[in-house]
């Protein structure tokens, strides 16, 4: 990790929604801990999901070239369209450089990019002169191409894993990474299959059915679950991990491995690999644990059920996001 920059302006935004609302708490810390290492801080607390795109826009305008992000995962997916925003003639070293301090729930993000999750080593490898260029996933409907692409920096996920999302985004207890093993062992009791429709590069798309489906960009999700295991962040490609139709006790089986890898081992889970995935289904899509906001409004094709099947167009995107402080590899 590269030495910190003497004395910096930086500009710090803030999710006071973080980690169960108590991300203005701890971003006070954070900025303490920037001032006693001699930065001038100027703090912008997030006030909505709409104001993010502004407010990047009007300090990439002022040239701020060292953006703080002090929230969890969500704040990361909402800041990533406006990050990623450039001129086709700008040039890496006029790019924002992000650094950022984990508050949230899961903090995947961090991990994945093995940026440190505990607060004082995250403030200094926020201010580290060490950029390192970060692949991020972009995601079109072609059946609505007026709707903005959307980003995502961790790993977009549909089926099981989505349900589980859902759960843990409405729980208040348990804190942390917990709250979304709870959630997971809760909809267990209700093992449900989704029918897809998907194809990777330019090969024929396939139907099957599936239990989950996560396309990662990096390798984590649900708060430290590692469900993309060889995911790279570097290597401008999406991992994706499909879980088959089986009965609840063999998930069951599988899913306890998720935490260190190695429910890719088993017979029931495939893995390929690709830069680009259309995705078709029924299923809400999901991303940096936030919902896409997309699949529900967009017109699609009627499947055999009378739901709304909607294509997603999944993408990797190389090296467009410069963030601080990544150890080598």
């Amino acid at each position: 990790m590269g030495a910190r920059h003497e004395a910096k302006r930086v500009s710090v935004v803030i999710n006071p929604a973080a980690g169960g609302n108590r991300g203005s708490g701890r971003a006070r810390s954070v900025v303490a801990e920037l001032a006693d290492a001699g930065c001038t801080v100027d703090l912008h607390r997030l006030d909505g999901p709409d104001r993010v795109h502004g407010l990047i826009g009007e300090l990439r305008a002022n040239q701020v070239q060292r953006l703080i992000l002090a929230g969890g995962d969500g704040l990361v997916h909402l800041a990533l369209p406006a990050l990623v925003e450039q001129r086709d003639d700008e040039r890496e070293v006029d790019r924002m450089v992000v650094g950022i301090v984990p508050l949230g729930t899961g903090n995947d993000f961090c991990r994945g990019l093995g940026l440190p999750t505990k607060r004082a080593q995250a403030v200094a490898a926020a201010l580290s002169d060490s950029v390192t260029s970060v692949d991020v996933i972009a995601i079109d409907y072609p059946s609505r191409p007026a709707m903005a692409t959307q980003m995502a920096a961790t790993v977009l996920t549909c089926g099981f894993s989505g349900r589980v999302n859902a759960r843990a985004n409405a729980m208040r207890f348990p804190s942390g990474g917990r709250r979304y093993t709870v959630a997971t062992l809760a909809e267990m009791l209700d093992l449900q299959t989704g029918h897809y429709r998907l194809g990777f590069d330019d090969e024929p798309p396939t139907e099957l059915d599936s239990l989950l489906v996560a396309v990662g960009n990096t390798r984590y999700f649900g708060g430290g679950m590692a469900v993309c295991p060889d995911a790279s962040f570097r290597d401008g490609l999406l991992d994706v991990v499909l879980v088959a139709d089986v009965a609840t006790l063999t998930f069951a089986r599988v899913l306890p491995r998720v935490f260190n890898g190695r429910h890719i081992e088993h017979d029931a889970v495939t893995v390929r690999r690709c830069r680009r995935l259309s995705v078709t289904t029924t299923e809400p899509l999901w991303a940096d644990g936030e919902q896409l906001r997309s699949a529900a409004a967009a017109t699609g094709s009627q499947d055999a059920g009378g739901d709304t099947a909607v294509e997603a167009v999944v993408r990797a995107l190389p090296g467009r996001l410069l963030v601080a402080g990544i150890p080598p590899q």
